[in-house]
């Protein structure tokens, strides 16, 4: 018995075979929808020539390898209907589902110096975290991957969350003035002090060392809840002159 002769390179050999599962898989492919071998993954390989006068499909799981030919003995085309184009694809389908029907589903094993680098699809170049939107994936023997970043986007800008801590919050709000409301202000919705007729709420009371400021025109909120509303910067500015709160 021979050991065997080592004719393709194992990383070689997975990356093509990963290149022939999307004839079967890829909506682009020449064989999807059209290939089954049950639950099994399947690469594999069309073949057509002139006037249809041979059509092939040559394709493989990780047990099993078979391909079939479809066409004329005197070399005539085959009829144009659309059935005599793909019965070789049928009948490679149940085949193959019927000799693996009772075999346990596996992958394709990757070899251990295959990596996954996500490619931005404009550039084609390693994509930028949080910069790149239309991104794929691709795979490559290590060592031949591309280096660098996406030339053509940066990635977004950090923002930081807007927090008024508690020793501000006790400056702007002492304690006897937190709960403090106009007497008029729920009476006259017309009130110039008070245009929204919207009751100021301690919404921070033991809340911990800092807390977002709360807004109470939300009309989901709950005064008596004692979670404080998150708003924005802008907002909390305006409530604060709007009302002359120190």
């Amino acid at each position: 018995e021979s050991d065997g002769i080592e004719v393709i390179k194992p990383s070689t050999a997975w990356l093509l075979t990963d290149a022939m599962k999307d004839v079967v898989t890829s909506e682009s492919g020449t064989a999807y929808g059209l290939i089954s071998a049950g639950t099994m993954p399947v690469a594999g390989k069309t073949g057509t020539t002139s006037s249809y006068k041979d059509i092939w499909f040559a394709g493989y799981t990780p047990y099993y390898t078979c391909c079939v030919w479809g066409g004329y003995d005197n070399n005539d085309s085959l009829p144009d209907s659309s059935t005599y184009h793909t019965y070789n694809k049928t009948l490679w389908s149940s085949i193959m589902t019927h000799v693996h029907a009772t075999l346990p589903s596996k992958d394709f094993a990757c070899p251990d110096d295959i990596i996954a680098v996500n490619l931005c699809s404009e550039s084609g170049l390693p994509a930028v975290e949080n910069g790149c939107t239309d991104i794929r994936q691709e795979f490559f023997e290590k060592g031949t991957e591309p280096s660098g970043k996406c030339p053509l986007h940066n990635p977004a800008p950090e923002t930081e969350k807007n927090v008024i801590y508690q020793d501000i919050l006790d400056e702007l709000f002492p304690k006897s003035e937190k709960t403090k409301v106009p007497d008029d202000a729920e009476a006259s919705p017309t009130n110039p002090q008070n245009p929204d007729n919207i009751k100021i709420q301690d919404n921070f009371e033991n809340s911990g060392s800092s807390q977002n400021l709360g807004s109470s025109e939300s009309s989901d909120s709950s005064p008596s809840s004692g979670q404080p509303q998150t708003t924005s910067l802008d907002d909390m500015i305006d409530q604060l002159t709007r009302y002359g709160l120190p």
